[in-house]
């Protein structure tokens, strides 16, 4: 398995990055909260390289948010990318 390094950037998004690419999640800051797609969100958007890559990048992202004691949120509405 890839390590994913996970950063926060100023535009209110969480980048993470693993040898394969980049995904950008929404980041609230103020009151930081970061908002993850649920299964079928993620099958939605994902590029073709992250598709059966769903609970990775879940568990890296709680992961993370449990370090810095941010909440996470797995939500069907949120909007992610793939940063080229």
């Amino acid at each position: 398995m890839d390590s994913i390094e996970i950063n926060a950037r100023w535009r209110e998004e969480v980048v993470a990055s693993s040898l394969e690419g980049k995904l950008v999640f929404e980041f609230t800051m103020g009151h930081e909260h970061l908002y993850f797609p649920n299964e079928v969100r993620w099958l939605e958007l994902a590029p073709a390289w992250a598709k059966n890559k769903w609970q990775i990048y879940r568990v890296a992202c709680q992961q993370w948010c449990q370090q810095y004691r941010y909440p996470i949120s797995i939500v069907s509405d949120t909007h992610f990318y793939e940063e080229k």
